[in-house]
Parts: structure tokens; sequence; C-alpha cells
């Protein structure tokens, strides 16, 4: 085959299909690229908050935690190694725990130690980490458990435990006693063992213990239902000696041991170990960092299998890596699947390309044929060509977008060896076979004209290539399925169907196209627009092919971005129903109050709204609008999971400032909306949560018993309805979204799912005298003029002469949300394909823009010749091109804003952790930065058409027909 055949003959079909193959596989690996860059940072802000890699817990042994624990620490890649204790014990009959002398009669005392007291929660943390400085004593339970007994011991000043010995034992011991007789049975004595200070005691919140646990040692431990809990400095002596008399062996003088009953006695130490992330874990290498990790944890094994069976290792980052690369792995088939419009517009761009070869080597093909060049080798020649060119274009394709996106991620330094461990080669190669095949299908219909074309139908103006185009694009189907909503006779110009010369009266066009052309015809066509008509008319599947360009352009570009606004929109909204104001305040009542809370309700909520006056008045009078919710616990009222702690009640201070100045949302009402129920809730009224409701078979109208007065009388309330949570309320769930990788999940849904809690007004006469204690109180701050936007932590914290236990900005809380995974896919693939598809529109636009031009150029021509202006011929290419596009990119925007809306709410359907945001409604957003990328559309295809016409009509009528 000789050399020149096949380059004069294959030139512009190898630059035609490389630069086809080269934009469709450049944009596939761009958007994968883009999608891994989401997929990296949202790996990297998981690992944020896992604290620790690694995780060896041990249930026996005691003794030999601290050598396990340097042992740990000596693994190379370990740069920090902490240890968290928790000792359980349920004493025997002959072991007692006392404060001051007195028993302290609880069914479990724990004591919890770390190395490092960060890990213990601020309100239990001992003052320092010498033991002597005191600890912290906290009691876990009910009310009516445990309310006299820390009233009792609320002052006390010594934690001791104590054992009764016979007689015969106590004589060997008496050398080491530090009290004896109190509290003894006849013919034995009372030994002290072990008595440390306290510096505090305080009642805990079990779920709120777990919770604290959970998210900084990254799993769960068993807290009893009811008990006391030593909060203790790290001193291992304390802990040997305390694991020793657990297990019932009594030391009373070195080398001198007794044994006595051990009771129940569950021990857990729990090693925790931070790897350097930097050299080990990328979230560009997944499965890098996955194989360094687990060589660490083998490691991990080694070192702890000496010790035996009672251990087992837990990594919460070797899991986050596993979840990450199964994502990733679809991540490149999603892209693929996201890619199909710029495909498709790609397709429409290929097919506009054939036309233009069609046209430029129709009579080359000819001359061919009539010396005798068989057509077989011909096709052969042009399928070898277009093949290499969809090669070199695809490589071309891949390497630009691996290589430019990393050059925009300037935190890569964009080294080469990054692509590779991106790119999974099998993705490669289908992105590349797709880029290939689109070439090769589109090209089919080049081949089968050289093929069929005779040397008679090459020399002539309108040849079999131009009729057989309605025809070739029989196949598809997109146009008709991408404007359904508004052009459903396009599929009538993909059938052949021909259409009347005069436009504007035809009946083919459908309502809206010839509504749409009657609008734009006076406004564009100009002198010329009678001709426009008739031609545009002449040429159906001119206006198929840019309609359905305009209509994937726009819908490539939209729908990211409605998707993107609409899920951070709801994310926002979730929020704000959480905090329920800009700033929220939480305060512990032992910190707003410098006595006891005594007597009944309304006794207690008038010392704490004194205790709080002077930091309510401070905010007010900088403007802020203050908000009060108490949460109090009703011990009488029983609901499965809350029969030990107490349900909360939640009291609304002033209910109508509350419906007016708090975010809620009418969907956190069950059966109505959420301030109707709250409206109702002045008058003796309460509302309940759905546990509540459905364990007691509550509704609206039906009264509930809360508990009792002072006097023993029962105290009941109507029930005005149920709400699925009160905004602002103290936090008892998880309010971030996927984002605790080391949490036990179920767990976390469980306590959504099996929340109880109670609503009420604060001045509700019914519930003034009722017996509850009251933990816990909130603020919630509105900032006027914005102010709340750019308020810090710290400055929060200067203002308050009291210390709150939790503070929440609400700018803090949508910072994170905008690290969200899915929002972070949205953004940077509608980068992608903003760049990429509009690239790929407008090169398709200016190939069907020239081969219109060269198949009409003798008509243009003429024109010019008869006193047609450049001016008003470029009028005619506006009604030609512009016109369809102008419509396909209102149809496009529309469907890009369905998918946009359906890809937003299909992904708050997918989220693990159960939370408040579900039970919003996910609402489509169409942003001004939506708006403005139609506007972008718009300008930059009318643009690319002025340009095109301007630089088409510089020649005079005879060069152009001359070039003809």
């Amino acid at each position: 085959m000789p050399a020149s055949l096949r380059w004069s003959l294959g030139r512009r079909p190898f630059w035609a299909f490389s630069l086809i193959t080269l934009l469709s596989v450049a944009v596939l690996a761009a958007a994968h690229m883009a999608s891994r860059y989401a997929l990296k940072v949202y790996t990297e802000d998981q690992l944020g908050r896992v604290p620790w890699d690694v995780a060896v817990y041990q249930l026996a042994d005691l003794p030999e935690a601290p050598q396990l624990a340097t042992r740990l620490q000596e693994i190379p890649g370990v740069v920090r190694a902490e240890s968290l204790t928790l000792l359980r014990s349920s004493p025997p009959q002959d072991m007692r725990a006392e404060v001051d002398g007195k028993t302290l009669t609880v069914p479990w005392i724990s004591f919890l130690s770390a190395t490092d007291l960060a890990l213990i929660p601020p309100e239990y943390r001992p003052r320092s980490a010498r033991l002597a400085d005191g600890v912290v004593l906290g009691l876990v339970g009910p009310q009516r458990e445990i309310g006299p007994l820390l009233e009792r011991i609320r002052g006390g000043r010594q934690f001791a435990v104590s054992v009764i010995l016979p007689d015969s034992r106590a004589g060997a011991a008496a050398g080491h006693a530090h009290g004896a007789g109190v509290n003894a049975r006849p013919g034995a004595t009372r030994q002290e063992l072990f008595a440390v200070p306290i510096s505090q005691v305080v009642q805990i919140d079990r779920s709120d213990l777990n919770r604290w646990l959970m998210s900084r040692a990254g799993s769960l431990s068993y807290v009893p239902n009811i008990g006391g809990i030593l909060f203790t400095p790290p001193d291992r002596a304390t802990l040997s000696t305390l694991d020793a008399l657990f297990r019932g062996v009594v030391q009373l003088r070195e080398g001198q041991d007794i044994h006595i009953n051990a009771g129940n006695y569950v021990p857990e130490v729990n090693h925790l170990l931070r790897i350097d992330r930097g050299p080990l874990i990328s979230g560009w290498d997944l499965d890098g960092s996955r194989h360094r990790l687990a060589r660490i944890v083998a490691q991990v094994t080694a070192q702890v299998d000496p010790y035996g069976r009672s251990y087992f290792i837990r990594s919460d980052t070797l899991t986050l890596l596993d979840r990450m690369r199964a994502i990733a792995r679809l991540v490149g088939i999603v892209s693929l699947l996201m890619g199909v419009p710029v495909l498709a517009m790609a397709w429409v761009f290929a097919g506009n390309f054939v036309q233009l070869i069609l046209l430029n080597e129709q009579r080359t093909i000819g001359l061919l044929r009539l010396r005798g060049v068989p057509g077989r080798l011909i096709a052969r020649i042009l399928l070898s060509v277009i093949t290499v060119g969809g090669l070199v274009g695809g490589a071309l394709g891949l390497l630009l977008g691996t290589a430019v996106p990393l050059l925009a991620y300037p935190e890569t330094g964009a080294p080469v060896s990054i692509g590779t461990k991106i790119h999974d080669p099998r993705l490669l190669l289908l992105f590349l076979a797709v880029g290939i095949i689109v070439a090769l299908v589109v090209s089919a219909r080049l081949v089968r004209v050289a093929l069929r074309l005779t040397p008679i139908e090459a020399v002539r103006r309108l040849t079999a290539t131009e009729r057989i185009v309605p025809r070739a694009r029989r196949r598809v189907l997109l146009p008709a399925v991408a404007l359904v909503l508004g052009a459903y006779k396009v599929v009538a110009w993909i059938t052949g169907v021909s259409l009347s010369p005069r436009l504007p009266q035809a009946a083919w066009a459908g309502p809206p196209l010839r509504e749409w052309v009657r609008m734009t015809l006076p406004v564009v066509g100009g002198p010329l627009q009678a001709f426009a008509a008739a031609h545009m008319a002449t040429k159906p599947h001119r206006t198929a092919s840019l309609l359905l360009v305009g209509a994937l352009a726009a819908a490539i570009t939209v729908a990211p971005s409605v998707s993107g606004d609409s899920f951070y929109q709801k994310g926002a909204r979730g929020a704000r129903v959480r905090l329920g104001s800009e700033t929220y305040l939480l305060f512990n009542t032992l910190a707003v109050t410098d006595h006891e809370l005594e007597g009944p309700l309304k006794n207690q909520l008038a010392d704490l709204r004194q205790g709080i006056a002077s930091t309510v008045a401070a905010l007010r009078r900088e403007g802020a609008t203050v908000e009060l919710v108490v949460e109090a616990l009703l011990p009488e009222l029983f609901v499965p999971g809350y029969g030990l702690a107490g349900v909360p009640l939640y009291l609304v201070d002033d209910l109508k400032g509350y419906l007016a100045r708090v975010y809620h949302e009418e969907a956190l009402g069950r059966d109505e909306g959420f301030s109707r129920i709250l409206q109702r809730l002045p008058a003796p009224a309460i509302a309940v949560s759905p546990m509540v409701a459905d364990f007691w078979k509550l509704s609206t109208g039906k009264a509930l018993s809360l508990g009792r007065d002072a006097s023993g009388a029962p105290v009941a309330a109507q029930v005005a309805g149920v709400v699925h949570a009160l905004p602002g309320s103290p936090q008892r769930g998880v309010d971030d979204r996927e984002s605790l990788v080391n949490a036990e999940v179920d767990y976390l849904n469980h306590l959504f799912r099996t929340d109880a809690f109670v609503v009420a007004a604060m001045d509700h006469p019914a519930l003034q005298e009722l017996k509850v204690l009251v933990p816990r109180l909130s603020l919630l701050v509105q900032w006027p003029d914005g102010r709340g936007v750019a308020l810090t932590r710290e400055a929060m914290l200067s203002r308050l002469s009291l210390r709150p236990s939790d503070v929440r900005l609400l700018s803090e809380e949508l910072g994170r949300l905008k690290e969200d995974m899915f929002i972070r896919l949205a953004a940077e693939n509608m980068r992608v394909y903003l760049v990429g598809g509009l690239l790929i529109a407008i090169v398709g636009i200016f190939a069907t823009a020239l081969a219109n031009f060269l198949e009409d150029r003798r008509t243009f021509s003429l024109l010019r010749v008869r006193g047609a202006s450049p001016r008003a011929l470029l009028r005619v290419l506006g009604v030609q091109l512009f016109s369809p596009l102008l419509l396909g990119i209102l149809a496009g925007a529309l469907i890009g804003t369905v998918a946009g809306y359906g890809i937003a709410n299909r992904v708050w359907g997918l989220q693990r952790v159960l939370a408040v945001i579900q039970l919003l409604w996910t609402v489509p957003v169409i942003s001004w930065g939506t708006v403005g990328l139609i506007l972008l559309l718009v300008v930059i295809f009318g643009g690319a058409i002025y340009g095109f016409g301007t630089w088409v009509f510089r020649r005079t009528a005879r060069e152009t027909l001359r070039e003809g």
C-alpha cells in the first residue's frame, strides 16, 4: 500500500479522530482524577477524625500491661502509644467502697485511668497527673437510685476501699490497717486497704461517657447502668493494687497476702497506637497505604501473640482504608457513567466531523475509484488510519487527563508516579477502549460511504452522503430522551421526515419549537429571516445535532451544580435544626449555681435563672437574642432504655420567642407541623418523642404521668403532639454524617431510634412541684447583623463569665459540612465536566458550523453576489446555529436540574448514621452560580458562532467560489 496514498487519504481522518478520542478519553480520565481527588480529601478528613490507628485490647494479665505498652511503643512507625484502663468490679460481701467512712451502696465500682488525661472527658478529668491532688468520683444511674446517695456524699473528701477480715486474719494485718472497727461483723475487723482524696463528686450521663470513649478511644466500653466510677491519674502502683484487690488478693505487708472472695471483676486495658501517617498513608495511594499499615498491624500482632489469647487487635484506620479502596474501585465506573453525556456530545461532534471529512474527501475518493482503486482498499486505509489516530489520541488523552488535574492540585507536587497509583490499569484500558470504540463506530459511516461512493456521485454538489444523514442517525435515541420535555419532534427528524420550507407556519416543528422560532426569528434572522427559516427546514439533522449538543452541554454542567447545592443546602438546614441558632452553649448546672439544686422543679428553675442571668444579660447587651432550654430528668417515667437513667424533659423558657427566633422546620412534627404542636404547649400540655408515644400508645389529647410531686401526688399532662426533635436541646445523638468511622454505627443508630424525651413550657403549671434532677441547660444565641458568622470560639468564650461544657458555632458546623465526600465529588466533577464538556461542545459547534458552511458555501457565495452583507449572513448562521443551541440549553438545564436533585436526594438516603437530617425534605436548589453557568454557556456558544462567522465571511464571494 503506497505511503503517499495512505497519507493523502488518511491525513484528515487521522487528525479528526485523534482529536475526538483525545477529548473523550481526557475528559473521562480527568473526571476520574477529580473524583479520586475528592476521595483523597475525604479520606484525609476521615483520618483526621480517627485519633488512633491501632488499638490492642487487653482483658487479663494487668501487671503485664506496662511491659506490653513499652514493646508496642518500640515498633517502627509507631510515634505515640497511650493506655486507657477501665477496671470494673462488683465487690463481694466482705469488700466495701466508702466515702468519708459512709458506705457507697452501688452494685459496681469502676476505676478509669489514662496515661494521657485528655482521653478522659473534661468534666470528669482529674486536676493533675498526681494522685495526691485528688480523683473525680462519678455516680451513674437513675435519679431515684443515686439521687439520695449523691446528695449524701457530694461534699466527700476521701474514697476508700475496705475489707472485713475474720479476727484470725485481722491480727496479721494490724500493722497495715488504716482504720478498724467500722461496720464490722462480730468476730471480724474492718481493714482499710486503699484510700485516695476526692476533688469532685459528679453525676455521669452513661450515654455521653460512652460516646466520648467511642470517639476518643475508637470503641465502646461497658459502663455499668448503676455504679460509681473513679477517674484517676495514671498511677501504676495504684492500678496494680486495685487489680490484685479486685481479684481477691489482699496485700497485708510485703510478701504476705491473704485471699478473699473476688466477686465479679472485668478488667480492660486499651493500648492505643498512633503511627507516623505522613510517609505511610496517602489519600492518593490507598493500596500502598493499606499494605504499609497492614505490615505494622502484623508487627503489633507479633508483639501481642506471646501474651496469650486474652488480647485482640483492631485498626480503625485499616477499616477506613478498606472502605475507601472499595469506593475507589467504584469511582472509575461512576466516572464513566457520569461521562455518558460527554461521550454523547463527542458522538455528535464526531458525526459532524465525518460530515466535514466527506465534504472534503469525496472528490479524492471519487478520483481514486476512477483510477481503479478498490473500495475495500480505501475502507481498509481509512479504518487503519482511524484506529491509529484513536490510539494516539487516546494515549495523549490519558496523559493530559491525568497530568493537568495533578498540576491543578498544588499539594500533590505533580509527581509522575502518582498517576499510576491513582489509575487502575484496567480503568485506563477501559477509558481508552471507550474512546476508540466511539471513534470506530462513528467512522463506520465514513467507511460505508467510501465503499459505495461512485465517481459520478463524487462530483455532484448534493451527494448520497447528505441524503443518508437522517438514516445514519436513526439509531441515536439519546436526542429523543434528552429533549423529551420540549422538542419531541426530534424523533420525526431522526426518522427522516422532510420538513416544510415555511418554518414559522409548519406543523412539523411541534408547539414548543414553533413558538420558540417565532420568538427568535425576527430578533436573530434579520432581512434574510425567510431564507434562514426555509434553509433550516431542509436540514433537520443539523438542527437535531445542535439541539442535542446544547442540551447535553447544559445538562452535564447544571446537574453537578444543582446536586452539590441541593446536598449542601440540606446539610446546612440539618445543622441549623440541631443547633437552633448561630451559637449553641451548653452548661452543667453545677457550673451555673454555687449551691446544690434542691426541692421541686420551680425552686431549681429559680436558682438556674438567677445563676445564668448575668451571662444572658451580657449577651443581650451586645444585641444578641438568647433563648433558654433546660434539661430535667423524669425518674418516674419508664421507657425502655431509660428506666434507670430517667427520661429527659426539655423545658422551653419563652415559647413565642423560641418559635420566632430558633430555626425549626415543620417536618420535625410527626403527625402535624412542628410549630402547631409547640403553640399548644403554653396550655397544660406537653409534646413527646416518637419513642415515648409508641411505648405508651399516646395520641393527641391523652394524658401521660410524668412522676410525683413533693407530697407524693401524681403529676400528669396532656399530650399536644409528637415531635422528632427539639432544635437547640442538649445533643444526645450523632450529628456528623458518616464521619465517625471508628464508631459503632449500630449503637449510634440505636441511640437515634430510641431517643426518648418530653417537651414542655417552663411555666407549665402542673410541673412546678415535680420532683426532678436538672443536670444541664442550653443557651441559643442569635447575633445581629451577621456577626455570628465571623465569631470564633475563643471570642465567644471571652464574652462569658461562666465556663460552658460545650460550645458549637454554626459557622464551624457548615465548614465541616463542606468537607463531605459527596459534595467534593460533585464540585470536582463539575469542574471537569464544565471544562471538558464545554471544550468538546465548542469544538463540536465549530465542526458543525464548518461542515454547514462548506456544504452551503456556494449558496452563501451566491447570496453575497446578490448583495447580501456578511452581517446579514452572520444572522442567518445565528438562526441556523444559535437558535437551536439556545433551545437545547434551556431543555438541558431543566433536565440537569431534575437529575441533580435526584442525585442529591439519593445520596442523602445512603447515609449509614441516622440523624435528624433524614427527617428533612431535600429541596432542589438553583443558585446564582447555576444561573451563571447557563449564561456562561450562552455567551460561549454565541461567541463561538460569532467568531466562526467573522472568520469564514472575511473572504470575498469570488474567493469562496474559487475554493469551492
